[in-house]
């Protein structure tokens, strides 16, 4: 297709999107209806030209399209064509102002667009020299690509035309039904209409992709897109992938009672900003899921990312929220049931020969980044304000995902896992192929089930933010459960099981139903250790009193539990030193070292170490050196003496590696595994050394490790640009920071040059704080808020004076309060780092 190239352009640089408020969206939902587009795109070089034909019905007399692309060439309404003064006059604020009439409308306009800067619209990259194209249009980025009706409940129907170079594959939501060569140098591809979705759902996909294809026991089509380098891994994992999506495919159908609603489910594996994106059709998956070999770790959260997004199709693509303050809808949603689909595929054959990470303790450690969140003041609600669509990243954080699933979680715990999936059921079928609200679902849980008083619940645990502290206390002779809350003010309602440890090591487990402050436990001679929240049902945080902490601490390893107990105790402790402070973060390592055992299991091992490494990372880099080569040296030895716990200790032992000798042995681990079997987090970790560490490491083996370098260099681009950063001398840091003073540093470059230079380790970092903390105000006035977002996110120093720092966020706070989000988020870290730091003897 070849179009004029005149026409009006997009000079508006301050304003990037369309600024469409809630109360625009709900107002321009009541006007339209009935949306169809006709779209046609075309690649031409750097830029996309195209064509479209918008039909809808209208109630009202003028109404507003969103577009922000690059230029605007014909715009013709209900076949009266605008003249280019009427284009220029009507273009404004990314948003094109239209005199419709009541009734059918027809639109078509011609227009160009340039492929995105930032990691959402249409987004074009390279990979060893071969391009490919995606689009990434959530939350409202669709109008970054062609003019439309940016909001989710305006779903529509759209067809797709593309054309592009005739060695490439193209990609969307349908199958192809034409694909025919329109020139020597392009072919034309013609997809089936959509059926009614919401526009951030839309996919448009090219480039020099691998294929592979695949029928589903179902027959449905399945096609398995990757970039080339990543074409063997990909076929190494297709059959993996296949069998869980086939069993996906009949979990989520017989459960659900519908049918999946869409035509086909190709999976694209590519480079971009998320883990998934659930386009119904073509799903986006992140390359770094594709692995020749994978551990129980690796293998766990593959399937929960695919058994995650499969899940949408029904949740979130079927029906979908009214407004991204509703986001949990789908999120939460997803995450929940996409474990309790894992439950259930990994005891299918061939599975359950499989070695998967227990679900159940998986799902434990997913929920505490919400719960990290949650304590902060200026946390907020799960239902959160969304005023406008360019809030709406706001919602994709560790509250919507991580907390809504852990309080979806404990709603189900209450009402019971059967009547919580007949009232999704007809929450399905009530909203298919339309949007739906908080209060929609709440509404029919209100109806269905009387087993708790769901408009209380809504309000306590949905409206408002904040989590809750469960303790054992003392009174006359008795043991007394007491919720106060961190954060908020609520006293909310939880069922709380206990298990109680009795003297000759008996077990008896206890339900007790939390809806006010204090409730009986038991008398105090009845236990030896009570363990609050053993099942993880509850949402809150739950401590160890002073005799069941003594007890286990004395008596962890020879205690027969279960490896969800065990962690459940563990993540009780960790929540006491990590949150509360009541337990010294030194005792915590010190408790941990030595239960650290031959014999231990591989799931208590990875929580241990994990909980290791986030306390490890809030350490000074005094206390680092302290305590990583004790931690180095603990998980060597258990490395050597359980074979099975080889490769869990490999992916994490880099974390604590500063000694020159212990950063060689990993080298010489990585050179006796071989390119094909090296542990790649191992490999990540050993060049964070090579980079970060530099003047740790022993000068005699310097060039080896460089040579070896020079190996996966081809591999790793932007490890190089990293690594070139963190080389950077006084005046190329200056000069750095000069080019993001001037708007001039690329895009795609400042999230790795700024993990390259913001290094703790390095000689010159006081340097580092000094130029950050001049700069940081004037960069937040003058950087769109993409860059400042990563500006903040990742050149935040995460050593120095912790008061200076507070200081600054706060002034920050009150000059830029759009930012106040992110900037909270810091400051409740920079106070953790102090509070950890300062509680060392």
């Amino acid at each position: 297709m070849q179009l004029e190239q005149d026409g009006i352009r997009n000079d508006e640089k301050q304003i990037k999107y369309a600024l469409l408020s809630k109360d625009q969206a709900e107002q321009r939902r009541q006007d339209v209806d009935n949306c169809q587009y006709s779209l046609d795109l075309a690649v031409q070089n750097d830029i996309i030209m195209g064509m479209i034909l918008i039909n809808f019905t209208c109630s009202s007399n003028q109404i507003l399209i969103d577009f922000c692309g690059q230029q605007l060439m014909s715009v013709k309404v209900n076949n009266n064509e605008w003249t280019s003064e009427e284009i220029a006059q009507n273009w404004r604020k990314h948003q094109l102002s239209i005199n419709t009439i009541k009734g059918e409308n027809c639109i078509m306009i011609t227009f160009s667009v340039a492929f995105s800067e930032s990691e959402f619209g249409l987004i074009k990259y390279t990979q060893n020299q071969a391009t490919y194209i995606i689009s990434l249009f959530c939350p409202n980025y669709c109008h970054s690509c062609f003019p439309c009706f940016d909001q989710p409940d305006i779903k529509a129907k759209i067809k797709l035309q593309l054309t592009c170079p005739k060695e490439w594959l193209a990609v969307s939501n349908m199958n192809p039904i034409l694909i025919e060569q329109c020139s020597e140098t392009q072919n034309q591809w013609n997809f089936a209409t959509t059926p009614k979705i919401s526009l951030y759902l839309f996919s448009i996909n090219m480039g020099q992709w691998k294929k592979i294809s695949n029928e589903l026991h179902s027959g449905l089509q399945m096609n398995l897109y990757s970039e080339q380098e990543k074409y063997t891994a990909c076929m190494n994992s297709n059959a993996l992938i296949k069998r869980c999506i086939e069993e996906g495919f009949q979990y989520y159908e017989s459960l659900f009672g519908i049918p999946f609603p869409f035509e086909k489910y190709d999976l694209i594996f590519c480079s971009f900003y998320f883990s998934g994106m659930e386009h119904p059709g073509a799903v986006l998956i992140t390359r770094n899921m594709l692995q020749n070999k994978f551990d129980s770790t690796l293998l766990t959260r593959f399937f929960l990312l695919l058994l995650h997004e499969l899940s949408h199709m029904w949740f979130g693509n079927l029906v979908t929220m009214k407004w991204w303050n509703d986001l949990w809808l789908n999120e939460a949603f997803a995450v929940y049931i996409s474990y309790q689909a894992l439950q259930s595929v990994s005891k299918k054959e061939p599975f359950n020969s499989y070695k998967f990470y227990d679900p159940k303790i998986h799902y434990l450690l997913y929920k505490q980044n919400g719960v990290n969140l949650d304590i902060n003041t200026n946390s907020h609600p799960i239902e959160m304000k969304i005023e406008d669509a360019n809030q709406g990243l706001q919602a994709f954080d560790s509250i919507t995902y991580n907390k809504g699933s852990a309080v979806l979680s404990s709603l189900v715990t209450l009402i019971g896992f059967d009547k919580f999936i007949e009232i999704v059921t007809q929450y399905l079928d009530k909203f298919k192929w339309a949007n739906a609200t908080t209060n929609d679902l709440f509404d029919l849980i209100h109806y269905h089930s009387k087993a708790v008083d769901i408009q209380r619940w809504k309000q306590e645990f949905i409206q408002q933010n904040g989590i809750n502290v469960v303790e054992i206390i003392s009174q006359d002779q008795q043991k007394i459960l007491k919720q106060s809350s961190i954060s908020g003010n609520a006293i909310r309602q939880h069922l709380m099981n206990v298990l109680l440890i009795k003297e000759d090591n008996q077990m008896e487990e206890r339900s007790i139903m939390m809806n006010k402050d204090t409730h009986y436990l038991c008398d105090s001679k009845d236990y030896s250790a009570a363990i609050l929240n053993f099942t993880d049902d509850a949402y809150c945080i739950s401590t160890l009193d002073d005799k069941s902490l003594s007890f286990v601490l004395t008596n962890f390893n020879k205690l027969n539990l279960s490896n969800l107990i065990k962690v459940s105790i563990l993540n009780n402790i960790f929540q006491m030193t990590y949150i509360l402070g009541t337990f010294k973060v030194q005792y915590f390592i010190e408790f941990l070292l030595p239960s650290m055992v031959p014999d231990i299991d591989a799931e208590v091992l990875n929580f241990m170490i994990e909980k290791l490494d986030i306390l490890f990372a809030y350490l000074s880099v005094e206390q680092q050196l302290k305590f990583g080569p004790i931690i180095f040296e603990k998980l060597d030895l258990l490395r050597a003496s359980n074979n099975e716990l080889k490769q869990l200790i490999l992916s994490q032992i880099g974390n604590f590696a500063f000694d020159k000798e212990h950063i060689h042995k990993i080298y010489e681990i990585l050179m006796m595994a071989g390119a094909q079997h090296r542990s790649l987090s191992l490999l990540g970790k050993f060049l964070d050394c090579l980079f970060l560490k530099k003047h740790y490491l022993n000068q005699e083996h310097l060039l080896s490790y460089e040579q070896f370098w020079n190996t996966l260099k081809p591999y790793n681009p932007n490890f190089v640009i990293r690594q070139n950063a963190a080389a950077y001398t006084w005046e190329e840091i200056q000069l750095y920071f000069l080019s993001l003073l001037e708007n001039t540093a690329e895009y795609n470059q400042m999230e790795y040059i700024l993990k390259g230079i913001n290094n703790q380790y390095s000689l010159i970092y006081d340097q580092y704080l000094q130029i950050y903390y001049s700069n940081i105000k004037t960069l937040c006035a003058c950087l769109d808020q993409h860059k400042i977002l990563i500006v903040l996110n990742e050149g935040f120093p995460k050593q120095g004076d912790f008061n200076l720092q507070l200081q600054i966020l706060t002034e920050l706070e009150q000059q830029f309060p759009n930012l106040n989000f992110t900037l909270n988020q810091l400051k409740q870290r920079t106070i953790q780092k102090q509070k950890i730091q300062q509680s060392f003897d």
